[in-house]
């Protein structure tokens, strides 16, 4: 570095903006003088002290726009402005500024309208079924993941008519579209599901079925007390909900792909764990949603829009109507562009551990990869190229085995693995005063910190503690090991950050999370702005150490942090 803080003739900071008077900083000068003058050390005269601190506070300045620079990087590549909002958004997003490719621009221009025809569809549905708006925005996820769905509770809450609502919202377009209806007991007979046996068919002795208006044909399907059928009647079901297939013959050489999109189930009452005959249809069924009877203002609300003359019609404004072709091509793009990141990976692993230990219950490797999917859909339906730990909160619902009371836990599960990060702060304060305590070391020459008295830079003037120009290290790089330390640390709270930045405006981020997200906001944002700018300090330490900043700089740049170490750190004190 040129000028006078070069490497060859650095000299110590005489004064800093921070200096009180005049007369600390002829003191401060005289101090140097007697104190580097044996060393070697160039006497400092007051008419070249303005031109070093112009030089010292310009590096600064460089220094600091060059580390806010990266900052909003990482911010626009992680988080979003929310429209109408004003506040941000975690998570790569859909509609940035530059997208990817043409075809995330044209996905994302997709998913606001679709967006929008949702949001249009949930409040016609909010007119005619009071109270039930998550299980309407988790069965439309559960149609978008085209996984199936289970409603579980007693009889007269609405079961059937929620179910009949979310699938008549399929546009038929031209008629292709067909939903199957049928309520199950121990007496219904395969041909009622798959439908009967061709004559013509026996005639020529093939066992052929006529398919068409029953299960195999219908593109979603609604079975009612779907536990209390045969044994052989649950297990002719299995290859049709997870494959997708159905041997229309009877031969199974060739079975046909059917065009089921979603099956929903309602039952009163949960399967008993030991009845084997149910337990490998209730491991296909991914989305469980129990239901109770309406109670405090959704009760109220439900009686005064049968005062005001009943629920209202249908909800079949156009814009409310999804499409097959949507549907599909969601499913697609998630599959392909959506990312599923570390930090996700590993809070499955760790559920499916908890889940397994604590609470007995075993997640099959298809659970887990039907979850990742919904997890992908539920991304791209929010606008992101990436699923976070937010998203995880749809876990709840995904998991629980036989026992409704694994609800909550799995809930407080996946709450405190969100919240870990808030819990480590005082942790990161720790690691962060180690890391420049360890990292100034590779800095050399002496300063005066901001607030030391004259009596304390005497005092060490006089016990030789101010001659160390023979014990200065030459400036260099900071060790690998130090620059480790930082990488790990500062991505441990980007992770914190981004998803502080999902909780700034949770509605525009997490359709599908009703009412949880807003409850764990004020436990999330509690610590957003000590965790930001330790973020900052971070960043700029790191900018600091690229560049080889002379110590002058460090001061300028972190009068208060670096006053922590001065004892350490070779300074006046």
């Amino acid at each position: 570095m040129a000028g006078p803080l070069s490497s060859g003739g650095r000299r110590p900071l005489r004064a800093s903006r921070h200096a009180a008077s005049p007369s600390d900083r002829e003191v401060i000068i005289e101090l140097n003088r007697r104190g580097g003058g044996g060393q070697g050390e160039a006497t400092v005269e007051p008419e070249g002290q303005e031109e070093d601190m112009a030089v010292v506070r310009g590096l600064a300045e460089e220094t600091m726009s060059a580390s806010r620079e990266r900052l909003d990087a990482f911010l626009s590549s992680s988080l979003i402005e929310s429209s109408g909002t004003g506040g941000e958004e975690g998570g790569e997003v859909l509609d940035v500024n530059q997208p990817s490719t043409a075809e995330d621009a044209s996905m994302a221009e997709f998913v606001r309208g679709l967006r929008a025809q949702l949001d249009s569809f949930e409040v016609a549905m909010g007119r005619r079924i009071c109270g039930r708006e998550r299980e309407i925005r988790l069965l439309l996820l559960s149609l978008f993941s085209q996984q199936h769905a289970l409603l579980l509770g007693p009889s007269g809450i609405g079961k059937s008519m929620l179910s009949d609502c979310v699938l008549d919202a399929l546009d038929p377009e031209g008629g292709d579209v067909y939903t199957f209806r049928r309520q199950l007991n121990r007496f219904t007979t395969p041909e009622e599901l798959f439908g009967p046996l061709s004559v013509r068919g026996l005639q020529r002795d093939v066992h052929l079925r006529l398919t068409e208006s029953y299960l195999p044909g219908a593109t979603l399907a609604f079975l009612d007390e779907a536990f209390k059928a045969s044994s052989s009647i649950l297990n002719s079901l299995l290859t049709i909900l997870n494959e997708r297939t159905f041997c229309e013959d009877g031969s199974c050489e060739l079975p046909s792909q059917v065009p089921l999109l979603m099956c929903v189930f309602s039952s009163n009452e949960i399967p008993p764990e030991n009845d084997t005959s149910v337990r490998a249809l209730f491991d296909r069924i991914l989305i469980r949603l129990p239901m109770k009877p309406l109670q405090g203002e959704e009760l109220v609300a439900m009686l005064g829009s049968m005062h005001r003359g009943g629920p209202g019609g249908e909800p079949s404004s156009p814009e409310a109507f999804l499409r097959r072709g949507d549907i599909l091509r969601i499913k697609e793009y998630s599959q392909e562009r959506v990312e599923v990141p570390e930090a996700v990976i590993d809070l499955l692993r760790k559920l499916r551990i908890h889940l397994r230990d604590a609470l007995d219950v075993t997640l099959s490797d298809r659970r887990l990869l039907q979850i990742v999917q919904v997890l992908r859909v539920c991304a791209c339906l929010n606008g992101r190229r990436s699923v976070n730990k937010i998203d995880c909160l749809l876990l709840q619902h995904m998991v629980w085995d036989h026992d409704v009371k694994n609800i909550p836990r799995v809930r407080k599960f996946v709450e405190n693995q969100l919240l870990e990060g808030c819990s480590s702060l005082g942790e990161w304060n720790k690691r962060r005063d180690k890391i420049f305590r360890d990292a100034i070391g590779v800095f050399d020459g002496d300063v005066y910190m901001r607030g030391d008295s004259m009596s304390a830079r005497y005092t060490a003037y006089r016990r030789g503690k101010m001659k160390t120009a023979g014990r200065a290290k030459a400036a260099g790089r900071a060790t690998d090991s130090v620059r480790g330390r930082i990488k790990t640390l500062t991505t441990e709270m980007e992770e914190l950050v981004c998803l502080q930045g999902e909780f700034r405006d949770p509605k525009c981020s997490h359709q599908f999370l009703l009412g949880e997200v807003s409850e764990l906001q004020p436990k999330l944002m509690k610590s957003a702005k000590a965790v930001r700018t330790l973020l900052e300090e971070l960043y700029l330490l790191e900018e600091c150490l690229d560049r080889e900043s002379p110590p002058e700089v460090m001061v300028e740049l972190f009068p208060d942090t670096l006053a922590m170490f001065s004892k350490t750190w070779r300074t006046a004190l």
